[in-house]
């Protein structure tokens, strides 16, 4: 997390595989560096088959 809050300029894809607990937090790091029509993949996002 910390890389990526060092590291400057927008990003054409962004792939979270953080712990579950952290997704809140690093998606409100990292929805305003993502370029516009960009992706925004979280790896893990179902937990006991549920959102």
């Amino acid at each position: 997390m910390k890389d990526f809050a060092w590291t400057d300029g927008l990003f054409d894809i962004c792939y979270n595989d953080v712990d579950k607990g952290h997704y809140p937090e690093i998606w409100l790091m990292d929805k305003h560096r993502i370029r516009p029509g960009g992706l925004y993949i979280a790896d893990n996002v179902l937990c006991g088959m549920a959102v």
